[in-house]
């Protein structure tokens, strides 16, 4: 009798490390993959700085945009979604207009809010003001996907606005809109498995390996 009490209590023992040790490792995946989202995002504010940071981009997309210097010559064309992974590229003028836009590697007229369900503008212009142009990223959920945008004001050099008329500077976006694929994969990478988005939130299952 009194040896199955204890085993019954050790038991109940084990039981408890194991939920312990689950939520313990459900609270680390989920750190990882935050780590993870937070690094591509980085990745991608580093790519947009190059491209919205530089003299001659400035003067070929702000305020008007050279269609034949960006599309025509691939300065800012299928390159960005064919090897980068960028779904999504735009230009959008100081009142708010899409004045160029790539979507899947396709010169395309839809304007960012219309391609991607909402409308980010104001957020992006907020934060932007904050950063002083600086290149920004933040993760949308829409329709169900989940994209990361980053924006930056276009400007001939790191902390100089669009001078050219206009009371508020031209932005440069990239999106890169995140596949139920790509996020599995991207758990895949950091010992996660089952990544996927439900509703507005991402699930995980356990880690692969035991921790």
């Amino acid at each position: 009798m009194l040896l199955g009490v204890f085993f019954s209590a050790a038991f109940g023992v084990l039981l408890y490390i194991a939920d312990d040790l689950n939520l313990k490792a459900s609270q680390q995946s989920r750190l990882i993959l935050k780590k993870a989202l937070l690094n591509r995002q980085k990745e991608i504010r580093n790519h947009l700085t190059d491209y919205a940071v530089w003299g001659e981009a400035y003067s070929n997309l702000s305020p008007r945009v050279n269609t034949e210097w960006a599309w025509d010559n691939q300065n800012l064309g299928t390159s960005l979604y064919s090897v980068f992974g960028y779904e999504g590229v735009f230009v959008v003028t100081g009142d708010g207009v899409t004045a160029y836009s790539v979507v899947n590697g396709r010169y395309s007229p839809p304007s960012l809010p219309a391609w991607l369900g909402s409308d980010p503008l104001p957020g992006l212009r907020h934060s932007l003001s904050l950063s002083e142009g600086r290149a920004i990223s933040g993760l949308v959920v829409t329709a169900g996907k989940l994209t990361i945008l980053s924006a930056a004001w276009i400007t001939p050099e790191e902390g100089k606005a669009n001078s050219a008329g206009n009371s508020r500077p031209s932005l440069m976006i990239f999106a890169d809109q995140l596949t139920p694929g790509e996020l599995n994969d991207m758990g895949q990478e950091y010992g996660i498995k089952q990544v996927r988005l439900e509703g507005n939130t991402l699930n995980l299952s356990r880690r692969m390996d035991p921790l």
